[in-house]
């Protein structure tokens, strides 16, 4: 990825991924807006379910805690190891292209990180 070069599935947190993805991608010239304001074209949405989640997770576990549910799958693992394998991303495509119409709301990507934690120092 040219954002996050460095992403690594089994190394980058939930955090890293807002530092250095999420709130570059929702800067605005006011400032910034929530990320899924931003890719929504402002369009609020209502959601299916609320995700919970540590910051200090991998950031590869959220996405795939989301798609296991979104599919109807009971585990992470194999939705997990797809994200990772050669190849595995188009079989999950094809497993979730008809679940667009399902909503998540993530604090990551529906909060304004830049009325917050944008005005705090980096640890």
């Amino acid at each position: 990825s040219v954002l996050m070069p460095h992403f690594d599935p089994d190394v980058s947190t939930t955090h890293d991924v807002v530092r250095q993805a999420i709130i570059p991608c929702s800067t605005t010239s006011n400032g910034g807006e929530a990320y899924a304001t931003v890719v929504s074209g402002g369009c609020p949405m209502l959601p299916n379910k609320m995700v919970t989640h540590n910051w200090g997770n991998l950031f590869s576990h959220l996405v795939a805690a989301i798609f296991t549910d979104c599919i109807g799958e009971r585990s992470f693992e194999h939705v997990l190891c797809l994200m990772n394998e050669p190849g595995g991303g188009k079989e999950l495509f094809e497993q979730l292209k008809f679940k667009s119409h399902k909503v998540y709301w993530v604090c990551a990507f529906s909060v304004n990180q830049h009325a917050g934690i944008c005005s705090r120092l980096q640890p």
